[in-house]
């Protein structure tokens, strides 16, 4: 897909693309806005490869589940050079769910007021991945209720965050952790980072980690 609008589509899974079965699903100069689903808001993939380059993902959302944008499983996601913005889930994952996944995020443009409002990572939410990794990007204005108000990270033993700025994330659940990051059995490397003004209502103003 290249130079492709997708607006105001509607689907149980995937407003816009549901791809799975070895599926190489390559995106480059899209724009997905306004798309929802029950999972997935605009994209659900499962058992498939996944490149996205120089796209837009605005005001997509996952009405009964994970991934406002991106709901992926057993899947390889590269994103680069890509905004996530405004994108909701009612659960995990505000603008990106992945799970059991290889995950690589570069130079993204802006992962900015997205919201994860019952559940965990307001921008992203990483699970049982195979690695993860997010470099040279800015997470700012996110929001989550149990963990990681920009990044939730669980059960995954390579992940690396470098050159990243986290700024004016929240999270709101008392019982939670984790205003900007947090992380759950888990190994993590972090270089070259910047916490800033970032609000949790309960453990770790910028990190949580358990």
């Amino acid at each position: 897909f290249e130079n492709v609008l997708f607006t105001e589509n509607q689907a149980v899974n995937g407003g816009a693309i549901r791809a799975a079965f070895d599926a190489d699903i390559r995106i480059q100069d899209c724009s997905f806005e306004d798309n929802e689903a029950e999972v997935g808001g605009a994209l659900h993939v499962t058992d498939a490869t996944v490149t996205v380059t120089d796209s837009d993902f605005t005001r997509n959302s996952a009405t009964g589940g994970d991934g406002g944008a991106i709901w992926a499983d057993e899947t390889t996601l590269t994103v680069s050079g890509t905004s996530l913005v405004q994108n909701t889930s009612l659960f995990d994952g505000g603008a990106v769910f992945a799970s059991e996944c290889s995950v690589t995020m570069d130079a993204m443009e802006a992962i900015t007021e997205n919201e994860a409002t019952y559940g965990a990572g307001g921008a992203l939410r990483i699970e049982d991945a195979e690695f993860f990794t997010l470099t040279d990007s800015l997470l700012e204005m996110n929001r989550a209720w149990t963990l990681g108000g920009a990044l939730s990270v669980q059960q995954t033993d390579s992940t690396t965050v470098s050159g990243v700025e986290f700024n004016e994330n929240t999270l709101f659940y008392s019982g939670g952790g984790g205003g900007a990051l947090a992380l759950r059995d888990s190994t993590i490397s972090l270089t070259s980072i910047t916490f800033s003004e970032n609000t949790s209502a309960g453990h770790g103003g910028a990190l949580f980690a358990v």
